[in-house]
């Protein structure tokens, strides 16, 4: 049953950024560059997910180390062009999210060159391989966790405000809820899959939704 939800998740996902890459010219041209790299880079990440579900031996894995962890840079993306639309730009200015997306870049460059990564067999088995930072970038995934934190506190202060998409909001809060209540699993070994991937899907959504919302007709 676990694997029909896994690869139902991951279909799922995969035809969501198709269909946000499909309608990019129906968003504005200054949103149009970051979503297309949100939206591509974890279209690689699924992609990365189905080849770990299917491959049967180990050899080579470590080259699909930068695709796997791109939710760590695609997911607090997505998250503050969500909140950007969804707010109308009342909390910060596109300029930001530009500064934000280099700043995130950098970051996720450096942990991919310093922070080594576990290769092992899911303990369903059925689920292919799956990679774990060492030990001593624990900070890694805490750090995902608290930038959906930050979301979540921000969002929930905006549901008073009249200015803004009100559901969109709400969409925002419950990606965030699940991502976060996926780490706390993660982190405590109370998993379902081994990814964050209920979270994830919830996103893309919230992201679709805020799309919608700024796109021409």
């Amino acid at each position: 049953m676990v694997i029909y939800i896994y690869i139902s998740l991951l279909a799922f996902g995969i035809i969501a950024l198709y269909f946000g890459v499909a309608n990019i010219k129906k968003y504005p041209i200054r949103i149009r560059i970051i979503i297309s790299f949100v939206f591509v880079g974890l279209f690689f990440r699924y992609v990365t997910l189905i080849i770990l579900f299917l491959i049967k031996g180990i050899k080579y894995l470590y080259l699909l180390k930068v695709f796997y962890f791109l939710y760590l840079l695609c997911i607090p993306l997505g998250a503050m062009i969500s909140i950007f639309i969804l707010t109308r730009s009342s909390i910060f200015k596109f300029n930001h999210i530009i500064g934000s997306a280099v700043i995130l870049i950098a970051v996720y460059s450096i942990i991919m060159y310093k922070c080594p990564v576990n290769i092992t067999m899911d303990n369903n088995i059925l689920l292919g391989y799956i990679m774990n930072f060492s030990k001593e970038c624990w900070y890694v995934d805490w750090s995902y966790m608290l930038a959906n934190i930050i979301t979540l506190l921000v969002a929930i202060t905006q549901l008073g405000n009249n200015n803004i998409y009100a559901s969109g909001i709400y969409i925002v809060i419950i990606a965030s809820l699940l991502s976060i209540a996926e780490c706390v699993m993660w982190s405590i070994n109370l998993v379902i899959f081994p990814q964050y991937l209920f979270g994830e899907i919830t996103w893309i959504m919230a992201m679709l939704y805020s799309l919608i919302k700024v796109s021409r007709k």
